[in-house]
């Protein structure tokens, strides 16, 4: 039988072997340095591992604690090396050319190099895609190539892991629920503070940044926050305090005899969990590209098959990524075939198969982006209003004159041709499919999007 080479020992390469090898694939390496050494933060609901679990007729032994990637990650390695699939801790050099045995080159820790045959090359190195980059570049013209998506209006997040009383974890749960997206009922002075000090660490939007999470522990929360470009290291806590700020401003309301009140909730804050080689205070990019195919079998070259994030990016906000990604990896293993000790893959087959999941997975994208795209667009009325009775209720000079410098941006930005409808992707507006339904759930708290993955079900306040 035809060897079996898996670039990329996180979920979806792990997965991937380990259904081969319940296919019947026996002669199977994995190649990843980082192989059990797992330390990747990020949620992931349980409806991921049991999906894993009904897909590989497995037990996990999971019980009612907090899962994240990692712990996906860890099973996955586990199992691969009970069924004695070989794991080993060597990074991808590049594709080796040849007619009669094509295959890989890896490399060990020192930089040894060493070629590996194989028949079959599957590519699992997620967004990296670092198997599609070599193709690309043997092969310029070969159909892995990359598409965008949509443009995405937030590319820069924040994840922290941290310290907090339950006490302000239940306040900022509060606080989101009554002040995003529009921070409506958010003093108007108070409101125009916040956007400077936002403005001043690089955020360009007058809407208060998402944030949302999830307890994983007596005191300890993880929380996503959007952030602005280039944040730099020294600003990161000021950031997250910043943020934790503005959905703690003071609110203005009327009273049940119709009096104008302001309510000051009390303000929140944070400490950092013990120094750790684990990242758990810091920013990432997110993008959203998708190949244009799946799998490509090239002159002198293995047959190269993605799996995973390799063929479209995620958006850690919709909680589909690995969940969808298990699913693609189930549909290939249809259109694998063992045959007189042979591997038959149809990747014509494959190609049309999948290609709905990558359609569905793409609509949910654009969705997702538009939603953000018109959020930030129906927030320039909101803060033109609370900008005009900030400028009147200023008493610092500086402050007064700075407010209306931005009414200005303000006015400059309503009156160009920045209307709603300009700024949507409406390449993907179709009738939702039910998947895209949830989409639209993760933001409509009325519609909770309980079949999410990277994001916290029970934080349903949390946009």
């Amino acid at each position: 039988m035809q060897k079996v080479v898996v670039i990329g020992a996180g979920p979806s390469g792990l997965y991937a072997a380990i259904k081969l090898y319940q296919k019947g694939v026996r002669d199977i390496v994995v190649y990843d340095p980082r192989a059990n050494h797992y330390t990747r933060p990020g949620h992931l609901n349980k409806t991921v591992f049991e999906s894993a679990e009904r897909s590989l007729n497995l037990d996990f032994g999971l019980e009612d604690k907090p899962t994240h990637i990692k712990d996906m990650e860890r099973i996955l390695y586990r199992e691969a090396i009970r069924l004695g699939i070989k794991i080993e801790n060597k990074r991808f050099v590049r594709l080796h050319e040849d007619s009669k045995n094509p295959g890989v080159v890896v490399a060990d820790a020192s930089g040894k190099e060493e070629i590996v045959e194989a028949e079959y090359v599957f590519e699992g190195t997620g967004k990296q895609r670092k198997v599609v980059d070599a193709v690309n570049k043997v092969d310029p013209d070969s159909p892995l190539q990359l598409t965008t998506v949509t443009e995405l209006p937030v590319r820069n997040h924040f994840l922290a892991y941290v310290k907090m009383e339950a006490s302000d974890f239940s306040r900022i749960q509060i606080a989101i629920e009554r002040n995003y997206p529009q921070a409506s009922k958010v003093e108007p002075l108070a409101y125009a503070q916040s956007i400077i000090k936002l403005r001043d660490l690089g955020w360009k939007e007058f809407q208060f940044p998402r944030l949302y999470g999830f307890t994983f522990g007596k005191d300890k929360v993880c929380l996503y926050l959007h952030a602005p470009e280039n944040l730099t290291k020294e600003n990161y806590d000021k950031w997250v305090q910043t943020v934790f700020d503005c959905y703690t401003s003071p609110l203005q309301m009327r009273s049940a005899w119709g009096q104008l009140i302001v309510e000051r909730p009390a303000p929140v804050s944070y400490t950092h969990l013990p120094a750790s080689t684990k990242p758990r205070f810091g920013t990432f990019s997110l993008t959203a590209q998708a190949l244009q195919k799946f799998s490509y079998k090239g002159k002198n070259l293995p047959e190269v098959i993605t799996v995973g994030d390799s063929q479209i990016d995620f958006d850690y906000s919709l909680g589909n990524g690995m969940k969808n990604g298990i699913e693609r990896i189930d549909v290939l293993l249809h259109q694998i075939d063992i045959s007189d000790n042979e591997i038959c893959f149809n990747s014509a087959a494959y190609d049309e198969r999948v290609n709905p999941y990558i359609e569905d997975h793409k609509t949910n994208l654009i969705i997702a982006a538009n939603k953000v795209r018109l959020g930030f667009a129906e927030a320039l009325s909101v803060a033109r209003s609370k900008f005009e009775l900030a400028l009147t209720a200023s008493k610092d000079e500086v402050e007064k004159k700075n407010i209306g410098e931005i009414l200005k941006e303000i006015d400059a930005r309503l009156s160009g041709n920045l209307q709603v409808s300009s700024n949507l992707d409406n390449s993907r507006m179709e009738t939702p499919t039910k998947q895209t339904s949830k989409v639209l759930g993760f933001f409509d708290h009325s519609q909770p999007n309980e079949q999410q993955d990277t994001v916290p079900t029970p934080v349903k306040s949390f946009s």
